[in-house]
């Protein structure tokens, strides 16, 4: 059996951005630090990671934000373009 190690500058676990009602699906597993923009705007995200993460209704994390906490179950957020995760 063999390991992997996330490398130390990113988050354990799973980040889900989806769009509703159209179920699209954005999926991160152990994100690095940085900020992710998208293409189109998702509206619920499921934070399954250890750390919070900042989504923006701009992309390249600029705009109004909402922390989201982790170990989180799918929030509705309204209409984001990007979500920022902490080194």
């Amino acid at each position: 059996m063999a390991f992997i190690a996330a490398p130390a500058n990113a988050a354990t676990g799973t980040l889900i951005l989806t769009r509703q009602p159209a179920g699209q699906r954005i999926v991160y597993n152990n994100p690095t630090a940085g900020c992710y923009s998208t293409t189109s705007a998702f509206n619920n995200v499921t934070n399954r990671t250890n750390v919070a993460v900042t989504v923006y209704q701009g992309t390249h994390c600029q705009g109004l934000s909402l922390i989201i906490a982790p170990g989180t179950s799918p929030v509705q957020v309204g209409d984001r373009f990007s979500v920022s995760v902490p080194a």
